[in-house]
């Protein structure tokens, strides 16, 4: 990095170079993880690998993974999985829900906070997984809530340069799982988005 050698530098700005360089390294890991995600998402004959995994386990699992994200956006990342126990496939499962938290954290004022819920809910055949992710951001607009799951496609005034795969990969895998995935409304501001797994 050639401000690093740059004697006129201050070091309260090499500090915030090194700290964007260190965001965008996230990122575009993030990217080329989506992007494979994608990939082998729509695989022709690809499999479920489903394995009951405790959910907590699954939720601290994307916690430690985007904690660096959250910590550089100023955001407080939680998560609340009780005792649910659910019959998915950790890979594909995982990557959905990181999606869903990389996505809040981006549209999260600084100061606030993302939080994630998952609980097992009955069904007409057994239950359902339901993971939520909660931001206090801005919302999306009700004609934007379907466009954004298609890949390629990011919202209005989305922040950074993301390729639009994050949301069109979570929506694979719940697919994949014969599930759901939504965004709506958060009450007193922010957004929503929720998947639903057959568990």
């Amino acid at each position: 990095m050639e401000i690093a050698h740059d004697g006129r530098v201050l070091p309260d700005e090499l500090r915030t170079a090194q700290q964007s360089a260190r965001v965008d390294a996230v990122m575009l890991g993030k990217l080329a993880d989506d992007f494979f995600e994608r990939l082998v998402a729509v695989a022709a004959g690809r499999a479920l690998l489903r394995a009951p995994i405790v959910m907590v386990d699954l939720a601290g699992s994307v916690v430690r993974r985007m904690e660096p994200l959250a910590r550089d956006a100023g955001v407080d990342l939680t998560a609340d999985a009780g005792n649910a126990i659910a019959n998915v496939d950790r890979v594909r499962a995982e990557q959905a829900v990181g999606n869903l938290v990389a996505n809040a954290i981006a549209h999260a004022p600084r100061g606030s906070a993302v939080e994630m819920v998952a609980r097992l809910e009955p069904a007409d055949q057994g239950a359902v997984l339901m993971i939520e992710v909660l931001d206090r951001g801005p919302g999306v607009p009700s004609e934007e809530q379907d466009r954004i799951f298609e890949p390629f496609q990011r919202g209005v005034g989305a922040p950074g340069a993301g390729a639009g795969l994050g949301l069109a990969t979570a929506r694979a895998a719940a697919e994949a799982h014969g599930g759901q995935i939504g965004v709506d409304d958060r009450p007193g501001g922010g957004a929503r988005f929720w998947m639903r797994l057959p568990a």
